[in-house]
Order: structure tokens, then sequence, then C-alpha cells
């Protein structure tokens, strides 16, 4: 089995039935305010243990999703046509930009002060399937010749409240990686088609102003539609929010916050089921006893961050020889599922609710280094406990798996040594690691596992900030792996990296870096039979490198058919059955519906049975030489 040349005909027929279209993967700073309760009378139900451990994640940001594609909306009946015309619409710009959900400091909140950038005045857009379009042509920006950043919505939804705008959460968002925009001679262009009638949608572009420079002039904003937009006059001085937080109900908690945090038994930093005390973009509580079963306790988080499967949201701890341990027997449940986590209208909600009597628990959240920590509230209730959602919903997993191993299974994989190294299509951005495809493959078949998926990853080094893969190889642990998984190119078109040439080892091109890593993984396990994985096909526009997502794509394909390497094809969307493209897909697939990269729990599963089987036949293949 050790050399895998003669796996080419089979990798050859596969690769060919896969090979008609190609697949991809993947600030603004300032403070929060939070809200503080009134006081009220502690519960003689809840003790609080102050202690003086400390713990935090150092997980990379998560990568950023983009806008649900648009559609010409379908006319049914209609006795005239009514004809379109382009709408020239005066605007008043302020100092400022609308934070994006990837934001960790003004997520999907206006930052009135952040210098460099500047919004627009709300814009009623009419009927459905206007078209509002505007340049930044930085001829006006003193010198600052960037575009808009993925911190930065450029286009975001708003609506009325009590007479307030607030963002509309619900509605269609674009920061500045994923709006729909085309580059001409140093000029960038956006551009949005609206799905629904009498959508209210405010600008914003990275302008160059500060509190010493306010712009010349601002871009021409141009409205294509049936009737005329309506600009909602805003007033510059009001406080313009998201939507206000409800006052939460129960019992403030007199709850000391450390910074830190809980280090799931997944944590690949060295903090498995232990306090990580140097992390200070997370906090986490000091043992809260509650005395009675069916008693909630919650918070809500205004920084917003997401706290990832490295950390436990909520801990158990015991009182051991004095020092409080944690408690491996009970079901410690990390980030990145749902069980605690719900997103609210005002920032991310913790909710925990007792099994059983004395019970004591740690919360975690991702703090993002502030220094305002939320209080947490406990209320007594008759809902049944958080961990009997956790148990139907293990069982129910196993459930899957059994009837999955009867569906079909593939003895040639059970047992072996499984590692995958890639960006957020396997870290799973913000879904529990343990669900993401890989995962339950090594699951069903009992594999060794190692995952090297990281969020916001490149394969290249042609930016040093998102931990590129040429980079990382290097640090995979020395297992002798039967299988491995190479997957990238997603945040390599967010990065504008050049596809490069055919035989290259360039690093700072897709082309160049996917052939690097491909021969330093051959040296490392020599062993092992290496599959790569190309991005989906997500349609969208060029980058400003001038290329698509699926040209990156191709260029491992090319790559890969060069080297005789087997590479899935997942831009084939009759393949994997995955259609980015398609926003009734995503909705039901992906982790939000104007997401065209991160697959949810039943997209996973979805793409499960095909991915399992290519990895099936490749490896039987390899080994008959």
């Amino acid at each position: 089995m050790k050399k895998h040349s003669s796996i080419r005909i089979l990798s050859w027929i596969l690769l060919l039935t896969m090979l008609s279209s190609v697949v991809c993967a993947c600030s603004p700073t300032g403070t929060n305010e939070e809200t503080t309760a009134g006081e009220t009378t502690p519960s003689t139900d809840i003790i609080v243990e102050t202690d003086a451990a400390t713990d935090a994640d150092t997980t990379a940001p998560a990568e950023t999703t983009a806008p649900e594609a648009t559609t010409e909306a379908e006319v049914t009946t209609a006795p005239v046509a009514a004809e379109k015309k382009d709408y020239v619409v005066t605007l008043e710009w302020y100092l400022g930009y609308v934070g994006s959900d990837t934001n960790s400091s003004w997520k999907e909140k206006l930052n009135k002060t952040g210098g460099m950038y500047s919004y627009s005045e709300v814009i009623n857009l009419g009927p459905a399937g206007s078209t509002v379009t505007f340049t930044d042509d930085n001829t006006n920006s003193n010198g600052d010749t960037n575009f808009a950043s993925a911190a930065a919505y450029v286009f975001s939804s708003w609506k009325k409240e009590n007479g307030t705008w607030v963002i509309d959460l619900s509605g269609y968002k674009a920061n500045g990686t994923y709006a729909e925009y085309t580059d001409d001679a140093g000029a960038r262009t956006y551009t949005y088609t609206s799905e629904k009638d009498n959508e209210c949608i405010r600008l914003c572009f990275r302008s160059g102003q500060s509190t010493s420079f306010t712009p010349a002039a601002y871009p021409t904003v141009t409205v294509n539609s049936t009737k005329t937009p309506v600009v909602e006059l805003d007033d510059p001085n009001a406080d313009v929010v998201t939507t206000a937080p409800e006052v939460p109900t129960g019992t403030a908690l007199d709850t000391k916050w450390n910074a830190g945090y809980v280090g799931s038994s997944t944590n690949g930093y060295g903090f498995a089921n232990a306090i990580n005390p140097s992390e200070n973009n997370y906090a986490y509580s000091d043992v809260i006893e509650i005395a009675k079963k069916g008693t909630k306790v919650t918070f809500t988080d205004n920084a917003a961050g997401s706290t990832s499967g490295n950390a436990y949201v909520v801990s158990f701890w015991k009182k051991e020889g004095g020092n409080w341990v944690i408690d491996l027997s009970k079901h410690n449940i990390p980030g990145g599922g749902q069980y605690v986590i719900t997103s609210g209208s005002y920032g991310v909600e913790y909710t925990y609710i007792s099994s059983e009597d004395n019970e004591c628990i740690r919360f975690c959240f991702r703090s993002n280094g502030l220094n305002n920590r939320p209080t947490i509230y406990s209320s007594e209730t008759n809902e049944p406990g958080t961990l009997q959602d956790i148990i139907d919903a293990a069982a129910a997993a196993e459930k899957w798996f059994e009837d999955d191993k009867a569906r079909a299974f593939y003895d040639i994989l059970k047992g072996k040594t499984f590692t995958v190294i890639g960006d957020s299509y396997l870290a799973g951005n913000g879904l529990d690691k343990n669900l993401v495809w890989p995962a339950l493959l090594a699951k069903k078949y009992d594999m060794v596992f190692n995952n090297y998926g990281m969020n916001g990853s490149t394969m290249s080094n042609y930016v040093t900030s998102n931990n590129p893969m040429v980079v990382r190889y290097a640090n995979m642990a020395n297992n002798n792996p039967d299988i491995v998984i190479i997957e990238g190119g997603r945040n390599d078109y967010n990065k504008n990296v050049p596809i490069g040439e055919n035989g290259s080892t360039d690093t700072k091109t897709m082309k160049g870096a996917a052939r690097f890593l491909i021969t330093k993984i051959q040296e490392k396990y020599p062993n092992a039979l290496i599959i790569c994985l190309t991005v989906w096909e997500v349609g969208g526009s060029k980058n400003a490198a001038g290329n698509y997502c699926s040209d990156y794509g191709k260029a491992l394909l090319e790559v890969c058919a060069d080297m005789n390497v087997p590479c899935i094809n997942a831009m084939d969307q009759a393949y994997t059955g995955v259609k980015m493209t398609d926003a009734t897909f995503r909705s039901k697939y992906c982790m939000k519906a104007n997401d065209i990269s991160h697959l949810n729990e039943a997209g996973m599963k979805l793409v499960f049975p095909v991915f399992e089987k290519a990895i099936a036949d490749f490896y039987a293949a390899s080994v008959k030489q």
C-alpha cells in the first residue's frame, strides 16, 4: 500500500465523474456598553463560590458569512410592466460604520465614532427588484486607498422600533468581503438588488473620514427602480442602536468573573478540562451553587462573541480536598452547540436550567477583552433541565449512526488513523466540531482522528495573518495516519491570493501553495493516502486579484491531477448536492440563510455519504497495489 501511484486508474475515474464544476471555504474597533439591572435581594437557593482561579481560547477569528444571492422577483400576472429607471438619491453621510457579525467590538451595531468610514441615511428601496449602486473611487479619501473590510457592513437592513432605527437582524446584510462589487481602475462599485418590497437599507464605505477630515464629496447613489426611492431622515445626534435589551427577570447574582476560560475535552491548546487563566478574550465565572432542580440561570453577552468548542460554556465542579475541581462525571457543555447559547436581538443569551438539586456550575463566554461583565440572573421554573435536551440529542445521534451503518459500511475504513487539515469547512465555524463530516466519519468507523481545520485559514502564505496551512502543517502530529484530507481555497479567494503557475512551489500563490503543501505532507506521512478537497461552488464576483472563488477550486484540481493525487470536486453541485447559490438550500443546510460557506448539522449529514464513499473507494484502490 505504501506508494499510491497505481491508484491512478480509479482516481481518474472518480475525478472525471466529479470534474464538471468547482468549490470554496472560509477592523474597526470600539467598546461595548452593557445595561446593568437594579440590585435585588440574592436568592437563598443560589450560592456563588468565589475563587482565584483563571482561563480562555486562542482560536482564530471566525470567517465571515456571505450575502444571500438575489433573484428577480417573479411576476405572475401584470397587465402592464412598470418601467424601471435610474434615480439619483441625495443622502446625508456620517462618520462611522455598521459593524458586521464578525466585528468583535461592534457586532451588528452602529459605531458612530468609527474612523476611516462613513455611513448613510436609510433608503427605502421601494418595490422588490430595485437595485442600489454606488462607487468608492478613493478620490476624496485623504489618501486612504483601502476598501471596506469584513468587519463592516457595506449594506445593512434597518427597521423602526418605537420611533428609532434599529438594525434588522433578519434582513439582508453584506460585509466588505461578501458584498456584490466590481473593481475597475482602483475604484470599487457596490451593488444590491432588493428581494422584497420596501427594504430599508443603510450604506457604508471606507471613506477616510475622521474627526479631523471630512471628504469633499461622497459617492453618487443610484437606485434603479419602478418607483422613486424614499430617504428616511436620520437625526445624526440621536442614538442609533440595535434592539434594546429586555430586562432579565429573576434574582441578580453577585457573581465574580475571571479572565480566562475552562477548556473543553477537545481543547487543542493544552487546556483540556482545565482552566486557562491567560486568555483575556474570554471570561469564566466563580462556581455557582444551585440548590434546586429546575432553576434557570441566565445572562446576556452584549459583546456577542462566539464561544468556540475549545471552551466549556457550562462546566460542572465539585470540592476535593477543599478545592474546586472539574467534575468529569457530568456532561460538561462546550461552545458551538445550541443547548445553552441562543442569538438574541441584543446579543448572545446564555441559559442553563438545572436538572438536579445542588448542582455546581461555572459559566464561560467570549468577552472580547472587555472589562464590563454581564449580570447573571436566577429564577425558578417548571421547565425540563438543559441536560435532558442534551441526553435526548445524544440518543438521537446514536440512532443516526446505527441507521447510517445499516445504510452503508465500508470495512476497509474501520479503525484507521484519519487526519484532516483545512479551514472552517472542517472547523465548523460555530458548529460543534463533533458534527463536521470528518468527525462523523471517524466516529462511525472508530478511527483515531485529528482535525486541523481552523476558521479563516488560508492555504497560501500570501498573507501571514490567516494561519496559512503551508506553515501549520509542520505542527501536525507525527502519528503515521492512513488517510489525510487537505482542504482549502475559500480564504485564499477572500485574501486575493494570485492563482500562480502549474509546477510552481511559490507558497504565495494558490497553485504553488497547494503543490508545496501536498509535497510536505507526503514527506511527513509517506505511508498515507492523501486526498484533496475543493471549495463549494458559490458563484459571486471576482476578487481584487481578478479571480472567482471557483478558480481556486480549479487550481487545486489541476495541481492534484499533475501530481496524481486524488481530489474531490466539491464544486460539482450534482455530485455533492451542495447548492450554495440556492437560497432555499442555504436556509435548510447552512449555519445562516446568507452563509455560502458553512454547513450546519443537516448539511454535514447531507454530504457525509458522498465523501464517505469517495474516501473508501480511493483508499481501497490504494491498498490494492
